[in-house]
């Protein structure tokens, strides 16, 4: 890489740190903590298996050791399921030392569930990477490429997460869509991702499979992918790749330009309205359930109209 090149590298990189405090920063409240640790409790006393999977998540933001306890009861007893098997490598991304974390076949499982979704070939060719299996790593990045969807299941689990928070007393005038957000592991799905960001310039600049594996990937995320955080790594890792490898400067000057107008999108809506960091109970209907039902950065970009 030359010297031009790795200074822009860690420009670059550093632009996306600082972009991901906004997701680091994101925490619980006193009383999500009060009332997670209550039901928790009550879990553990009524031992009733409806509330394994929900437990399971609030336990891993908040009582990390008993999320491998929830996450193992859940596996042996429920129907699984992509959500279930989503949070539970999640669990395992994030240290988890559950007897399902240290094998393959949860990652396995995680595909047959729903093979036509990008995201669980992510989560295995993740695991192969850091096990050092990176030609097999390439070949399931390579199926991953083949399906033609790419859910993160991050809403699907945030809905799950908050009916569940209703029904067992969460407080309505407390927001819980903040707690269920929260629960749903934004934060894991900003390291998971942080991951693929990391991997892939390095492995890009051993081998042209890779390279171009890595290409297409942060091309799929970029535009494909509904979660607006999948597009901004998808930019990143586009650009890093490119950069890493001495690409020719002008698509290293296209591809930036295009990953700086996603951080220009929140930038402008910010300074259009006054809701963007507000909590949900605040934030407009239509613009909460247009980020779950279509591609978030076509919400932002309606939010932006709107005010035209």
């Amino acid at each position: 890489m030359s010297k031009p090149a790795r200074v822009l590298f860690f420009l670059c990189s550093l632009q996306l740190t600082l972009v991901g405090t906004a997701y680091s920063q994101v925490e619980l409240r006193e009383q999500d903590i009060a009332f997670g640790k209550s039901w928790l409790e009550q879990v553990q006393v009524n031992n009733s298996d409806d509330d394994l999977f929900v437990a399971a998540v609030v336990a891993q933001a908040q009582e990390p050791s008993l999320a491998g306890q929830f996450f193992t009861k859940a596996l042996d007893v429920l129907e699984h399921d992509s959500l279930l098997m989503s949070a539970a490598v999640y669990h395992c991304f994030s240290g988890g030392v559950s007897e399902f974390c240290k094998g393959d076949a949860i990652f396995e499982e995680a595909i047959r569930l729903d093979p036509d979704n990008l995201e669980p070939y992510l989560y295995y060719a993740v695991r192969l990477i850091e096990n050092g299996d990176e030609n097999r790593a390439l070949s399931v990045l390579n199926q991953g490429m083949e399906t033609t969807t790419h859910n993160d299941y991050m809403w699907d689990k945030e809905e799950v997460i908050t009916q569940k928070l209703t029904s067992v007393g969460y407080p309505v005038e407390e927001d819980v869509r903040y707690a269920a957000g929260i629960y749903t592991g934004v934060g894991a799905y900003y390291a998971f991702y942080s991951k693929l960001l990391s991997d892939c310039p390095k492995l890009s600049v051993a081998t042209d499979d890779w390279k171009l594996s890595c290409l297409f990937l942060g091309a799929r995320m970029g535009n494909s992918s509904k979660l607006f955080m999948a597009n901004v790594f998808g930019g990143s890792i586009q650009r890093d790749v490119l950069i890493a490898t001495d690409a020719d400067p002008d698509v290293i000057a296209l591809i930036a330009e295009r990953r700086e107008w996603d951080n220009k999108i929140r930038d402008l809506l910010a300074t259009k309205v006054d809701w963007v960091a507000k909590p949900y109970s605040e934030q407009p209907p239509e613009f909460l359930k247009e980020q779950r039902e279509i591609p978030e950065r076509e919400a932002l970009l309606r939010a932006i109209y709107r005010t035209q």
